[in-house]
């Protein structure tokens, strides 16, 4: 596999602050509904963001757009890791992490999977 190299420029950094601003929206719109929805509403959200976000980015990089599939391919990575916490949360996987003393309760494997 070989690395690209993107020359820095005015274009690069659009396309960079762009990444960055999908991620960061990502990331607030999944709060917005994990507030709004249940458990298995939260799945869903993230589910369908995950496949829009995982689908641009395959299509940014089959039209040759490497640096731009990336950043969306880094913002479906977040989406799925969510995904994963949403789906062991509505299972009950998760431990109530509201207490100060995490670490004197035991050790949670889920939290590791995380």
């Amino acid at each position: 596999m070989t690395a690209v190299r993107v020359p820095w420029s005015s274009a690069a950094f659009l396309v960079y602050l762009g990444g960055l601003t999908i991620l960061s929206s990502t990331l607030a719109l999944i709060s917005i509904q994990s507030d709004e929805h249940g458990a298995a509403g939260l799945v869903l959200w993230t589910v369908l963001i995950f496949v829009v976000l995982a689908g641009a980015a395959e299509a940014a990089r089959n039209r040759g757009n490497l640096v731009t599939g990336g950043l969306l391919a880094l913002s479906a990575v977040a989406a799925f890791v969510i995904f994963v916490g949403a789906i062991l949360d509505w299972f009950g996987w998760l431990p109530n992490t509201n207490d100060d003393a995490v670490f004197v309760n035991g050790f949670h494997f889920w939290l590791l999977v995380l």
